[in-house]
Formats: structure tokens, C-alpha cells, sequence
């Protein structure tokens, strides 16, 4: 994985061969800082003039695990492409769309939700998020001495759906994903956009989360970037963090 500025003069020679872009990102921690709460999350003011210089120039999406409402919110910038729930639900101008998913896996997902909801409650701190499509459980205010065993009984719950092949849990950044056993992900929704808008667009995507490593692993000719400390992972160019999000931006917003 390559250092993000010290790439920029081989970057800058891709971008002006490039027939327009498309450019993607993700929300939590890669725009926005990573909060102890989903609601206390927010876009910074630069990062939002930013955002809104780039859509004019280019065709741009948001590709969130957060529901589409609520990362619509969360943006608030018109005309942009949006993406919630790791590519299940989607808004393309006025056009909206989402995977309609087997009664099966929507009974797993409600009974999840009301066993993971009673086991909440006996860890202090401890936040469960319905996203309608998928569920999140957050434990990053619950106390350390207490987090193995809300994921050990956590993890015992989702994996009587996982056996069942109707649910799949991933771990990422204190958090515990249940999504719907698909094979579907950001990786095949960037692939649906990319089709749809059209493959001669050079597509660069920003993103920091073990989710994006779905999308890294397809954009081969494209520019992906990783956001954070480690340098393993599929992505290309490796981005420290949010605040050198924004001055890539800014750079890239001259080269377009």
C-alpha cells in the first residue's frame, strides 16, 4: 500500500487521462469523525464545501452502512448519490431502489433484533441500532471488563441464524454488524453503479472500514484509498486519517 501524498504526481497523471470520475466515500470515520454515539456523529463544515465543489465536478456517492435516511441526514447535500446499508438501499437522483429481501431472512432479523434488544439491556452502555435492513450493535461505551461477554452471547444468538444461512455478522470498530447472508455487499453495489452510470468513469473510492475491503478488491483500475494506521488491506493508497481525507479532496478537486 502506497503513501496517498507521495503518490499524488502518478495520481495526477491518472486523472488527466481519465474520461470523468466517480468519486465514493464512505461516512463514519472517513468524512466524519469516529463518535461514541451514531446520533453524535456529524460532517464537518470543510468537509461539506468540499463534498458540494466535488458533486459539480463529478458524479459523487456516499457508501455508508448507516440506513439511507439517516446518512441522507447526516450529509445533507442535494444531488448527491447515496447508499445505506452496505449497498441494500440506494437513492440515484430521484430514483430509489433496494434489495428485496426473502420473508425468511426478515423473520431472522426481527427475532435478532428482540433477542439482541433483551441482551442489551444487561450491558450498560451497550446500543442497538435497527436499520430496517440490518442491525448494529455498538459497544463502545460498554465497560472493558464486560465486552467479551456481551460479544461472546451476542455472537451465540446471530450464529443460530448463520447456520441457517440467513444472517451474517461482521466486527468492525466496536461494533457488531448483522446483516442479511446475500451475496451482496458495497462491492456489488459500486459494480450496479458503475454499470450504471458508465465504466469509462475513473472511479476512486475513499473509505476506512473492513466493509470497504469488499469494494477495494474490485476496483483494480481504479484509485482506492484506505483510511487509517494499518497498512494491510486491498486498497492502493493509504490515507492517514479524516483530516488528510479533506486535503485530498481538496487536491483532487483542482485536478478535475
Amino acid at each position: 500500500m502506497k503513501d496517498l501524498f507521495k503518490s499524488l504526481p502518478e495520481l495526477s497523471k491518472k486523472l488527466f487521462t481519465a474520461k470523468g470520475c466517480l468519486v465514493m466515500l464512505d461516512f463514519d470515520g472517513t468524512l466524519s469523525p469516529l463518535a461514541k454515539t451514531p446520533s453524535l456523529a456529524y460532517l464537518p463544515k470543510t468537509n461539506k464545501e468540499i463534498l458540494k465543489k466535488i458533486s459539480r465536478l463529478a458524479q459523487t456517492a456516499i457508501v455508508s452502512g448507516r440506513g439511507l435516511s439517516d446518512i441522507k441526514q447526516k450529509i445533507g447535500i442535494k444531488g448527491l448519490i447515496y447508499s445505506g446499508n452496505h449497498g441494500l438501499e440506494w437513492q440515484i437522483g430521484s430514483e430509489r431502489g433496494k434489495i428485496k429481501l426473502p420473508a425468511t431472512i426478515l423473520r431472522a432479523m426481527a427475532l435478532a433484533n428482540k433477542r439482541l434488544t433483551n441482551l442489551r439491556k444487561g450491558y450498560p452502555g451497550a446500543l442497538l441500532e435497527n436499520k430496517g435492513l440490518t442491525l448494529s450493535l455498538h459497544y463502545r461505551l460498554v465497560s472493558s471488563n464486560l465486552r467479551e461477554q456481551l460479544l461472546k452471547e451476542a455472537r451465540e444468538i446471530v450464529s443460530t441464524f448463520q447456520k441457517q444461512r440467513l444472517l451474517a455478522m461482521n466486527e468492525d470498530k466496536k461494533t457488531l454488524e448483522i446483516r442479511p447472508h446475500l451475496r451482496w455487499n458495497k462491492g456489488h453495489w459500486v459494480k450496479f453503479l458503475r454499470k450504471k452510470l458508465g465504466k469509462q468513469l475513473l472511479p476512486i473510492y475513499i473509505g476506512d472500514s473492513t466493509a470497504d475491503e469488499d469494494v477495494f478488491k474490485i476496483l483494480k483500475s481504479g484509485i482506492t484509498i484506505k483510511v487509517g494506521k494499518g497498512c494491510d488491506g486491498k486498497a492502493k493508497y493509504l490515507c492517514r486519517d479524516i483530516k488528510q481525507v479533506n486535503l485530498f479532496l481538496n487536491w483532487l478537486s483542482t485536478k478535475l
